[in-house]
């Protein structure tokens, strides 16, 4: 083989394999000199996996423009994330915007730094309920995930720095309030309530109140709308029956 052949092909070569190691050592976000990255992101695979969702939060420092959006988009394609809630987006007005591959929801009312939302990924534009904009600084998303059957309240808060005054922490504060009042825990489902006493063992000795759990499953018909509703006003409440936090313990002596 002439020389010159041959130095070409191992020329070829070393370009190669220098590619797919840089390629391979590449990180998955890029950080100043000399710093490390302690929290890393994770690459993501070909095949999804629709039992897992991924949930971040990002502040992007601005989103104002369409070529900041698709930077975005494009740095982002191989890391793992289903939903994306951004702080400064510095986009005004409140609106939803259908892209290509992904949803984007956007908050802002006040000229200057600022602005939330969120970002979806497209297969899951069906399982959105709605979006909220509580202010510049809370927006929630409402939807029903895959694997799911109940609706998940997402709310993300973009939290101001130690150097503004206690009224805008304040305000923060009964922001997330609000976004809690909207958003109450979820009822029990008498399916739920039928579900539970169906699961209890047999052969179990009974409580304070000398009611066994053969009772409980022979009289499941009765029951269950009672106990739903009892269940459910004390979860509005906050407040469990004193009965309930009461037990007997009885010591048994084990040989040896």
């Amino acid at each position: 083989m002439p020389s010159d052949h041959r130095n070409q092909m191992i020329n070829t070569s070393t370009i190669n394999y220098i590619h797919k190691l840089s390629t391979k050592c590449l990180p998955p976000r890029l950080v100043p000199a000399e710093d490390l990255d302690h929290h890393p992101l994770t690459r993501i695979k070909n095949k999804r996996n629709e039992s897992k969702l991924y949930i971040a939060t990002l502040n992007t420092r601005t989103l104002r423009t369409p070529e900041s959006l698709s930077e975005l988009e494009e740095s982002s394609k191989d890391l793992k994330w289903d939903i994306l809630g951004i702080c400064e987006l510095r986009r005004t007005g409140e609106y939803i915007e259908e892209h290509q591959d992904f949803v984007l929801f956007n908050k802002r009312d006040i000229e200057g730094q600022g602005g939330v939302g969120f970002i979806v990924k497209k297969y899951l534009k069906e399982h959105i309920i709605e979006f909220i904009g509580i202010n510049d600084r809370t927006p929630i998303l409402d939807i029903i995930l895959p694997s799911f059957k109940k609706t998940w309240t997402i709310i993300q808060v973009y939290a101001p720095t130690e150097q503004p005054d206690e009224l805008k922490h304040e305000s923060l504060h009964n922001d997330l309030s609000q976004a809690i009042i909207m958003n109450p825990e979820p009822n029990i489902l008498p399916s739920e309530t039928r579900k539970a006493i169906l699961s209890k063992k047999l052969d179990k000795a009974p409580g304070p109140d000398k009611i066994t759990n053969e009772l409980l499953r022979g009289t499941v018909k009765e029951l269950v709308p009672i106990s739903t509703e009892i269940f459910n006003g004390i979860l509005r409440s906050g407040q469990v029956p004193e009965q309930w936090e009461t037990s007997h313990i009885v010591l048994i002596h084990k040989k040896g």
